[in-house]
């Protein structure tokens, strides 16, 4: 190999490295674990909307309702069409 290859082959390895050093950033993790942490409630109550489309381009549109309850370890959930 020549020299040139050899400084193409550190240079990228060096860069990976400094990438993933710089990826764990602390701030960012903290921001994380309280984004998970944080409480969403016991009762949820969601209404959405379904497009479906075929292979002619034709829609047809579905309503939704869904009902989501927690109980600790369990959570119940029901979705109305």
């Amino acid at each position: 190999m020549n020299a040139k290859k050899i400084l193409v082959i550190l240079s990228l390895g060096l860069s990976l490295l400094i990438t993933s050093i710089i990826a764990d950033d602390a701030k960012a993790r903290a921001i994380m674990e309280k984004v998970d942490a944080r409480d969403d409630g016991q009762t949820i109550e969601q209404d959405m909307m379904m497009i479906l489309i075929d292979k002619n381009g034709k829609k047809r549109i579905r309503d939704m309702k869904s009902y989501s309850k927690d109980f600790g370890v369990d959570e119940y959930q029901t979705m109305f069409f």
